[in-house]
């Protein structure tokens, strides 16, 4: 991140997220020999360079998990070599991609549904006149950099910061062993104490309403809307204080096509309160 939001979200990163971060790599460094070769490293979460001065809501987005975020036990390997300069740079890896717009360049032009959505939701927020199906022009090379200011105004997390076992490949007492370093990473509020976004999007269905209640308040949340007549579910969730921002809760994006098209949910996500207000 090169400009001043940039660096007042780092600042706030790494007041939040520098002691656990560091407290997990220091316990991967003494069970290092427990890490099955190949496991995937812990994500932090990316936050767009234009974030904080974003023209319409700061939205977090949170999906399950990033397939194969690094490799945890070469990770750990340089942690050991120059451990604060390495948990520093650790903190901006997901920032960097946001700011290369790999998000829109690579992970996009990969068939993500999980991007499209987030880029589809991104366009028609800051411009509702937006065609979205027109969007795969837009995010052409040559064009990309018009929209930067657009593709870069919100933050992007995962319930699960190291990715959840699918490879019977790996020793699965060691991989859930080693994953349990990473619990404090899997809740909500870290990510909002951090971050303060107007509002949270939660693309993980298959995920506990725990992740989003407090411990010492697990009723803070409600559910206000369902939605129940169409194909994809939506739930509105908000915090009874007034003071936590209110939580949109669907499928990931990849479940999601199969049951209905992405630009209608985009269209019914952003008729719900949280969006009425058009300027913040």
């Amino acid at each position: 991140m090169k400009n001043k939001d940039g660096a007042v979200i780092m600042e706030k990163i790494n007041d939040m997220y520098s002691k656990p971060l560091t407290d997990f790599f220091e316990q991967c460094l003494i069970e290092v020999d427990s890490i099955p070769n190949g496991m995937p490293s812990i994500f932090i979460p990316g936050v767009g360079e234009n974030y904080l001065s974003s023209k319409k809501k700061k939205i977090l987005y949170i999906g399950i998990d990033t397939n194969e975020w690094f490799d945890l036990k070469k990770e750990v390997f340089k942690y050991s070599e120059n451990k604060q300069e390495f948990i520093k740079d650790y903190l901006g890896y997901a920032d960097k991609g946001l700011h290369d717009l790999c998000h829109a360049k690579e992970w996009y032009n990969k068939n993500s549904q999980f991007w499209k959505f987030i880029m589809k939701l991104q366009m028609k927020l800051h411009n509702p006149a937006f065609e979205l199906s027109k969007l795969d022009q837009c995010l052409k090379d040559d064009q990309i950099e018009d929209y930067r200011t657009i593709l870069t105004s919100f933050a992007w997390g995962n319930c699960n910061a190291i990715q959840c076992l699918r490879d019977s490949a790996f020793d699965k007492k060691n991989y859930q062993k080693i994953k349990g370093f990473s619990s404090e990473f899997d809740h909500l509020s870290t990510m909002t104490k951090a971050l303060k976004p107007d509002v949270v999007i939660i693309l993980n269905w298959g995920e506990n309403e725990s992740f989003i209640q407090p411990q010492d308040d697990p009723t803070l949340y409600e559910c206000k809307q369902e939605r129940m007549d169409g194909k994809v579910k939506v739930f509105h969730y908000k915090a009874k204080d007034g003071e936590h921002p209110p939580v949109i809760w669907s499928y990931h994006p990849q479940w999601m096509v199969r049951r209905e098209d992405i630009d209608t949910v985009v269209e019914y996500i952003l008729r719900l309160e949280p969006f009425q207000d058009a300027s913040k």
